[in-house]
This record gives structure tokens, C-alpha cells and sequence, in this order.
């Protein structure tokens, strides 16, 4: 047995899984891809988001709503920032 074969077969497979997936990573230039004013309202948007669910957040600690009502404004808000994101991301 070589030094080569006594290595462990799963480091191997990580490192081809690792060397083939294809790289998520965001491009550095995305936002310039935006105009001044695309960006703001991406931003105004993401904050009016952001402030709804620290209201919806605050109310359901202080038991004000009930479960259901807090489940459909976390919805709500995961759909706001995926919107956010998938903009930004694409440089619309």
C-alpha cells in the first residue's frame, strides 16, 4: 500500500464534490449594475420589510397577535427579501 492509498477515500470525494460544484458567489460589480435609483428603492423596500417585522415581532412577544397572524407576516417578510435579493442579485 502506498502513502496515496492510505489516505482516506471520503477527503478525495469532498475535494472533487468541493472542485466541481459551481461557485454561488455573488459578482463584485452587481450593484453598479444598478441605477442610483433602482438601488434606493431596492433599499427603501428592504427597510419597510425589515420594520414590519420588528412590529410583527414585538406584538407576538407582547402576545397582541395570535400564531397564525405572526406565520403569515414572517411570510410575507421572507417574500419581501427574496424579492430584495433576487434584484440585487440579477442587477435588474
Amino acid at each position: 500500500m502506498t502513502a496515496s492509498d492510505s489516505r482516506p477515500r471520503l477527503a478525495y470525494e469532498d475535494r472533487e464534490f468541493l472542485e466541481s460544484k459551481p461557485s454561488t458567489a455573488e459578482p463584485k460589480n452587481a450593484d453598479k449594475q444598478l441605477s442610483g435609483a433602482d438601488r434606493k428603492n431596492l433599499e427603501k423596500a428592504r427597510r419597510e420589510a425589515e420594520r414590519k417585522r420588528s412590529r410583527l415581532e414585538q406584538l407576538y412577544q407582547k402576545h397582541e397577535i395570535s400564531s397564525e397572524a405572526y406565520k403569515k407576516g414572517e411570510e410575507e417578510y421572507k417574500s419581501a427579501i427574496e424579492k430584495y435579493r433576487s434584484a440585487v442579485n440579477s442587477g435588474r
